[in-house]
C-alpha cells in the first residue's frame, strides 16, 4: 500500500534568533494511532509546548468525525512531558523552560495524551473517519501566517478500521533552531509499522476547525519560510531544506 503523508506547511516552528517568544503556546501537533487488534487502538496526541506561554492542557479531547456513522468524541489524558529544546546542553538552563530572564532562550515541551478506543462494529465498519483535535492558540512568535494567535493549532489523520492498520508515527522532534544565512535540512523521520510505502505532501496549515490560514505577503505553500526562494522539499523522503 503507498500512504501519503500530509504535512502541515508550518507544523514545523523554525526558531533563528535567541529573541524571547511572548502569549500563546501552541507550536506543533501530531495524532497517531496504534492497532491493538479485536477492533481496539490506542490513539495518542503529541503536542509541542512554547515554555514562554500558558500552560499545556492536562487532557485532550480528540474528535472522531464521519459521513456514514455517528460522531463521537473521547478524552486522551496526560501520560508525558518532557524538555525538548534543542540546545547545547550547558545553554539548557537558560532556555524558558527553566529561566525567566529576559535573554532566556525559546524552550519548547513535548506532551504526550494517549487512551485506548475499543470501537463498535457498527463503527469498524465505516472507513472514512477523520480523527482531529485543535487547540488554542498557536504561538505568537510565528512570522509567516497572518494573525498565528488569534488561531487555534489544528491537526488530522485519516482512520479506516476496516484495513486494521497503523497510522505513521513520526521519531523527530518538528522544532528547530537555525542560523540566518546557512542551510537547514529536517526530516519527520516518518515510520510505518505496517511497511507500506510513503509519499508525501505539503497542504495548507490550518487554523481554528481546520480551515485554512493565509501565509503573509510573499511566502505561499511552494515558498512558506522566509529564504529567498531556497525552500525544496521531496515528495518522496518528505526532505525539506533551505537557508533563512
Amino acid at each position: 500500500m503507498l500512504r501519503y503523508i500530509k504535512i502541515l506547511s508550518l507544523t514545523l516552528v523554525f526558531l533563528f534568533s535567541s529573541k524571547q517568544l511572548e502569549a500563546s503556546h501552541a507550536m506543533a501537533l501530531d495524532i497517531y494511532y496504534e492497532y491493538l487488534g479485536s477492533g481496539t487502538y490506542n490513539f495518542f496526541v503529541k503536542f509541542y509546548r512554547d515554555c514562554d506561554g500558558v500552560a499545556a492542557p492536562t487532557s485532550v479531547i480528540i474528535d472522531f468525525g464521519s459521513s456514514s456513522c455517528t460522531n463521537f468524541t473521547t478524552v486522551l489524558p496526560l501520560d508525558s512531558s518532557s524538555e525538548v529544546s534543542q540546545l547545547c546542553p550547558q545553554a539548557l538552563l537558560q532556555s524558558t523552560c527553566v529561566s525567566s530572564s529576559s535573554t532566556a532562550y525559546p524552550g519548547p515541551e513535548e506532551y504526550i495524551y494517549s487512551s485506548t478506543v475499543t470501537l463498535t462494529n457498527t463503527q469498524l465498519a465505516c472507513n472514512d473517519w477523520i480523527v482531529s483535535y485543535n487547540l488554542c492558540c498557536r504561538n505568537s512568535a510565528i512570522t509567516n501566517l497572518t494573525s498565528p494567535s488569534s488561531n487555534d493549532i489544528y491537526c488530522e489523520v485519516s482512520f479506516d478500521p476496516t484495513i486494521q492498520n497503523t497510522s505513521v508515527d513520526y521519531s523527530n522532534i518538528p522544532v528547530l533552531y537555525g542560523c540566518v544565512g546557512k542551510q537547514i535540512c529536517f526530516n519527520h523521520g516518518a515510520a510505518d509499522a505496517d511497511l507500506d510505502s510513503l509519499s508525501y505532501e505539503l497542504v495548507n496549515t490550518q487554523g481554528d476547525l481546520g480551515n485554512n490560514m493565509s501565509f503573509t505577503s510573499g511566502l505561499s505553500l511552494s515558498n512558506p519560510v522566509e529564504s529567498n526562494n531556497t525552500f525544496t522539499f521531496d515528495i518522496m523522503t518528505g526532505q525539506m531544506c533551505f537557508t533563512p
